[in-house]
């Protein structure tokens, strides 16, 4: 669904969507976070929701190295910070 490179450190943020689980028929979106320069993904840092999400973007209003971002979904959104998680 959405792949976006951070402006202010070396993370990628990656949302990708399940159409509908099979065992209980509903959608999920898998959002992680991966240091691109080493090529894996911090283990911490994936999280299942249970609705499909559109997009996500970091947040570009932040001058330092930060891992902030947003997802947004057709009827919500979330602000994330990556601390030792999501």
């Amino acid at each position: 669904m959405s792949v976006e490179f951070s402006k202010n450190s070396n993370m990628l943020l990656v949302v990708s969507y399940n159409s509908e689980d099979e065992r209980s028929q509903q959608a999920r979106s898998s959002i992680s976070v991966w240091d691109f320069l080493d090529g894996k993904r911090d283990v911490f840092c994936k999280s299942v929701v249970p609705f499909k999400v559109n997009d996500a973007k970091w947040n570009p209003n932040l001058r330092l190295p930060s891992d902030e971002f947003i997802s947004i979904s057709s009827d919500k959104y979330h602000y994330w910070r990556i601390k030792e998680g999501l």
